[in-house]
Parts: C-alpha cells; sequence; structure tokens
C-alpha cells in the first residue's frame, strides 16, 4: 500500500474478551478457595487480608458472571480509537499483530503504551483483516514482537 492509497481510518467491533459460561464447580471453587485462604489469613491474625480476600471472591465471581461489552475500535490518522477514548500515537510506542488463525483462535492486536497505567492495549482482531491492520499501523508506529502478559494469560485461562 503506498502513500497515495493509504486507508483512511479501519473501523470494526469487537467483544472486550471471549464470554466463557461458568458452571456451578467453577463457582464452588471459588468460594471454597477464597473462604480456606480467608480463614487462614484470619487464624495468621491478617485480617484486613481475611476481608479483602473474600472481597476479592465476591468481585470475580461478579465479573466472571458478566458478559462482554460490544466495543468499536478504530484506527485513524490521529490515534487508536476504543469506543470514545482516543490513544494518540504520541502516546504509543510500538504494536504487534498475532495472528492466530492457523490456532483456532481469534488474532488480537498489541500495542505498547507509554503510559503507566495502561502499558499494554491488547485489542482482538475479530472481523477486520489482520494484514490491513499491520499495513495501517506500520505508517505510525513501529513493529515490535510482543506477547500477552502473564496475568492476562492467567485470566484468560480463568475464563475471563
Amino acid at each position: 500500500m503506498n502513500e497515495d492509497t493509504q486507508v483512511k481510518s479501519i473501523t470494526w467491533e469487537a467483544y472486550e474478551h471471549e464470554h466463557r459460561e461458568k458452571s456451578k464447580d467453577w463457582y464452588w471453587s471459588l468460594g471454597i478457595l477464597v473462604i480456606t485462604a480467608s480463614f487462614l489469613s484470619i487464624i495468621f491474625g491478617n485480617y484486613i487480608f481475611g476481608v479483602l480476600l473474600v472481597v476479592m471472591g465476591v468481585t470475580l465471581s461478579i465479573a466472571g458472571s458478566r458478559h462482554p461489552k460490544l466495543i468499536i475500535f478504530e484506527l485513524n490518522k490521529m490515534g487508536v480509537r476504543i469506543n470514545n477514548k482516543l490513544f494518540p500515537y504520541a502516546t504509543l510506542e510500538a504494536f504487534w499483530v498475532q495472528d492466530n488463525s492457523e490456532h483456532d483462535r481469534m488474532s488480537q492486536l498489541f500495542i505498547k503504551s507509554r503510559k503507566t497505567m495502561v502499558p499494554l492495549l491488547i485489542i482482538p482482531l475479530d472481523g477486520v483483516e489482520t494484514e490491513d491492520v499491520r499495513d495501517f499501523l506500520l505508517y505510525n508506529l513501529l513493529e515490535k514482537e510482543m506477547d500477552e502478559s502473564f496475568s492476562h494469560a492467567v485470566l484468560e485461562s480463568l475464563g475471563f
């Protein structure tokens, strides 16, 4: 794609994550784990941590039952827009398009940000050509191989 034929923007919709229904066993396991850990914490005199574990367990169960939101993604000349939040190219360092089509998984776009609160954006590429996204971003960002963070992989394996 040369400068004259570059697309002005690429827009697509995708769910924020792949939803997996949680079984009753998943909730029972979470409950037993949280109760046991908080009970042990209280036995060892760490009452605040015990209460915090219960709050985290309740939060995880609520988050696990919630269905993902449909999000609008856009790559344009100003930056990367996720719903109504614009990430200007000046605040972004690099990108990597991970094509997972061979592994029967959704492809993902990784964008490394200069912001400390949002160091890595992981964007699902559902319904858009990975090569088009890569070609578009090459004009604005450095391409650098990267992978999902350990915490993201753990959450994904737990069904989030």
